[in-house]
């Protein structure tokens, strides 16, 4: 204790020098966190940006060490590392997204009879490469995935989504009369793999492939591979145009906007529906959990990515107000007039900002879980100390909060789904058993590993935007707003005490809805909740 009477603030060297004797995320929470915390309490601006970069070398020296050879956490390919048993051991962000995988998920039984002999011959070293078709039930596009053996039996795994759906097949077998194992090879034609490497994935002379090719060419009334690609890609743009008149399952693309950003867009349901534009927050993804989306079938759901999440880039200069020409345009190329809005969490600014920028496009407006504006010390110290840390180090040290935010980003991922909400809601029981529930566990564990594809900077922004007072930019709502407005929040809401909704709504007006024993997951945990007031779904 100082004179004063307060614990001594702790030297970047004892910091670094903690870190260093840690190995594993609870540690990490117990032994550094309180120490950061107090710091940044403080607000120790100088104490902070000194930590900044040995902090920084501490992290990446850990990360060395936690993972060898090519599997990054916060990668943006889709590679991921099998334990001797052909269990995930490590992924990165892309293989949980778009492969759907999790720690310890047992990859075989996604593996043709053909792909577990390739896996156990590197597994056992009789060959040092191998390449298989990994597909799951869930997944509209299979993979191609290279094997290449690692140390201690493991195997690491470089995949690539196939670019031809699974529609595909069907219209090339049903309409075009090919056998399946013809269906096969074109597809495996269309993705670029030889004859020869063709051959060898599907274990069979490379003469019966080359005749297997030229009765593919003669159904199909091509010439050539090249002829070949060219009729997939017009099935393609059929099927999925057809799709998406008739409800198909969410597709993502990416768009281009006349600001010169390009957005990560997720689209769902009849292209004539009423529009339903998802605003996600700093957690949860932009997926929706199967009781959502099924309520919402007759909708066209539109989830459109925000800067620094999923595959939309990083733009720092884009705040609330500056996206909203963005969303405008979005709606326009997609031909809503007028959409209802529900946002999650800090996509509540970017609703506010937007229903004020357009109150004529703009029908009910939900806000669930609403993260609250917090421009004071002390609203964040109403908050757990894992969750007010963030956007304290935000305010006084955004190069300590952005390695931070790297390095625990990566440990969550490496924890997987278990680990995901005992860490991110640690104290926040309703959070806690809701994340009991497969689905709501799912939702965020894979939202996680959405949000962090690109790295971290989506988050450090959501957490310096925490930081102000955000609403201030929105309020007075435009006229008519307030009656369409909803808050939706839970009672046990500890990320957003139900005080700081409270004190938000009496700025810009709007019925608030409490749900009892819900948590900041309400989204996921109780769609229910805010569905039923977006009226007739």
């Amino acid at each position: 204790m100082n004179k004063m009477g307060e614990s001594p603030r702790p030297s970047a060297d004892v910091l670094v020098g903690k870190l260093r004797r840690i190995d594993s995320r609870p540690a990490f929470f117990d032994e550094v966190l309180p120490d950061i915390a107090t710091l940044a309490e403080s607000g120790a601006r100088a104490a902070l940006d000194a930590l900044a970069e040995p902090f920084a070398d501490a992290l990446d020296a850990l990360e060395a060490e936690a993972s060898a050879e090519e599997v990054r956490p916060d990668g943006g390919d889709l590679r991921f590392e099998l334990d001797a048993n052909g269990r995930v051991s490590r992924l990165s962000a892309a293989a949980a997204v778009d492969l759907g995988l999790e720690p310890q998920r047992d990859i075989r039984p996604h593996l043709t009879v053909r792909g577990r002999q390739e896996l156990a011959a590197v597994q056992s070293s009789q060959r040092e490469t191998g390449l298989v078709i990994l597909s799951k039930p869930d997944q509209d596009r299979p993979a191609l995935a290279s094997l290449r053996r690692g140390s201690r039996g493991s195997v690491l795994v470089s995949a690539a989504l196939c670019r031809c759906p699974v529609v595909v097949e069907d219209v090339l077998g049903d309409s075009i009369g090919l056998a399946p194992a013809e269906i096969q090879i074109a597809r495996l034609l269309f993705e670029g793999l030889s004859p020869k490497e063709i051959a060898r994935l599907r274990d069979r002379s490379i003469e019966t492939i080359r005749k297997q090719v030229r009765t593919i060419f003669a159904k199909t009334a091509t010439r050539s591979v090249l002829d070949l690609v060219h009729l997939i890609y017009g099935i393609d743009a059929l099927t999925t145009r057809s799709d998406r008149e008739g409800g198909a399952q969410p597709t993502s693309r990416q768009i281009s906007m006349s600001s010169g950003r390009t957005m990560d867009v997720a689209l769902s349901g009849p292209r004539d529906g009423r529009g339903f534009l998802f605003l996600h927050g700093c957690l949860g993804g932009r997926a929706l959990v199967p009781t959502a989306r099924s309520a919402l079938r007759s909708r066209t759901v539109i989830a459109a990515g925000r800067p620094g999440h999923g595959r939309t880039a990083p733009d720092p200069s884009a705040g609330p107000r500056e996206l909203v020409p963005d969303l405008v345009e979005l709606l326009d190329m997609l031909g809503h007039g007028e959409v209802d809005l529900v946002a999650y969490d800090t996509g509540a600014a970017y609703a506010l900002a937007l229903a004020n920028a357009v109150p004529e496009r703009i029908g009910r407006i939900i806000l669930v879980s609403t993260l609250a504006a917090m421009p004071k010390l002390s609203d964040l110290a109403a908050l757990p100390r894992q969750q007010r840390l963030f956007p304290l180090l935000a305010r006084t040290s955004a190069e300590l909060c952005t390695a931070m935010a790297g390095w625990g980003g990566r440990a969550l991922m490496r924890g997987g789904p278990d680990g995901f909400g005992r860490t991110v809601f640690a104290g926040a029981d309703a959070d806690l058993a809701a994340c009991r529930m497969p689905m709501v566990q799912q939702a965020f564990w894979h939202g996680h590993a959405w949000h962090t594809r690109l790295g971290p900077a989506g988050f450090v922004a959501d957490a310096r935007l925490a930081a102000t007072d955000w609403l201030a930019e929105s309020v007075p709502l435009a006229d008519g707003i307030a009656d369409r407005l909803v808050y939706v929040h839970g009672t046990r809401d500890l990320s957003a005490p139900v005080a700081m909704i409270e004190a938000m709504r009496a700025r810009t007006g709007g019925a608030l809805v409490l749900v009892e024993g819900a948590g900041h997951s309400l989204l996921h945990s109780h769609p229910d909740a805010w569905l039923e007031h977006l009226g007739h779904v």
